[in-house]
């Protein structure tokens, strides 16, 4: 039986996990993502026709790849919808070939189409059940669609069947880190890094892991180690400035932000997180700018509407610390913190409009 895709694509796979904490704490933004410069790759990564062992290739698969590869280059350089649609049309001419629904999947999946791109792969599954890849992209089409355990499953069965490939390793470390399975998601990352040894992003994602246990100096150490093999993505100064922070050494975590910043200026993790230092360092004039600067490039981000309401009341423009205290209950109505900013919140309103 035949367990293997001759032909696929790489595929990147991010997901993201923001810490919550308690109002009267600092809420750091993290960046908890794969590393930007090292993809995800599939069971097989893409490959040139010349690479392929042909000798193991009936005539009929040569014939189908020889019509597979230029469509592939086609989507890798840039034309994605003409590529699928020629994909597709392969696909009506050869309906029960695996490896075309599973490529497919891949075109779905990176076009933002996943539930196209679930069918194509549960379609892939049933006529290669015993091949990793098609479980492994089966689980980033779930892990897209927040169906974590669906995940986890898939990247198992994907592990059962290859137990020597890092990125099913990584993405299920990811899938348990999204669940809380933090130890789980260690363990996992262990694996992955005795596959892969001395890859940034494996040692960046359990150093996040450390640091949700509140294992700082794990943290730290796997930090500097990412940055150390790669030290251009924002993200891991960025957390590394999480974790010098939550020890209570601002200072190095005021030089790590301003590192990711040199990076990306427009960093808005953080730009917040900076704001937020200065904030808590009561230095009110130098944080209102950075939060401003951070909602603008995030708006969702609910505790940089809070850290300005606080900057605002202590620097005495009452209206705009009662517009932000506001504007962050409404954000997030069952947050934890929402006690204390309501009752900040009616000491506000009785200054300005104080009782007869």
């Amino acid at each position: 039986m035949k367990t293997s895709l001759f032909v696929s694509l790489t595929v990147m796979f991010y997901m993201s996990i923001t810490c919550q904490s308690n109002f009267a704490q600092s809420a750091p933004a993290d960046n908890d993502t794969t590393d930007t410069q090292t993809t995800q790759q599939l069971y097989n990564p893409y490959t040139d026709m010349e690479k392929l062992d042909l000798s193991s290739m009936t005539a009929e698969e040569i014939k189908i790849a020889n019509q597979l590869k230029p469509i592939l280059d086609s989507f890798e350089a840039g034309n994605r919808q003409q590529a699928l649609t020629d994909l597709l049309t392969l696909s009506e001419k050869y309906p029960d070939n695996a490896d075309i629904l599973y490529n497919l999947s891949v075109f779905y999946y990176l076009m933002d189409k996943p539930y196209e791109a679930l069918d194509a792969i549960a379609q892939a599954v049933e006529f290669l059940p015993e091949a990793p890849g098609v479980y492994y992209q089966r689980g980033l089409v779930y892990a897209y669609l927040d169906k974590t355990g669906l995940a986890i499953s898939s990247f198992q069965r994907s592990l059962e069947l290859n137990p020597d490939n890092p990125n099913a390793y990584m993405s299920l470390g990811k899938a348990y880190y999204e669940e809380r399975q933090v130890d789980k998601a260690i363990e996992t990352y262990k694996k992955a890094n005795e596959l892969a040894p001395n890859t940034a992003s494996i040692l960046y994602d359990m150093a996040n892991c450390y640091k949700a246990k509140q294992q700082y100096q794990a943290a730290v150490r796997l930090y500097l180690q990412a940055i150390e093999l790669n030290g251009s993505n924002p993200d891991y100064y960025n957390n590394l400035g999480t974790a010098y922070r939550s020890m209570g050494d601002g200072e190095s975590a005021m030089i790590q932000f301003n590192k990711a910043l040199a990076l990306d200026k427009e960093y808005y993790g953080s730009i917040y997180n900076l704001g937020d230092l200065m904030r808590e360092r009561r230095e009110f004039n130098r944080a209102i700018p950075l939060l401003l600067k951070s909602i603008e490039n995030n708006p969702g981000n609910v505790y940089a509407y809070i850290s300005l309401a606080v900057c605002y009341e202590e620097t005495g423009d009452l209206e705009k610390a009662i517009s932000y205290y506001e504007k962050s209950i409404e954000m997030a109505p069952k947050a934890q913190w929402n006690n204390e900013a309501k009752a900040r919140l009616k000491i506000l309103y009785q200054k300005i409009s104080p009782p007869e």
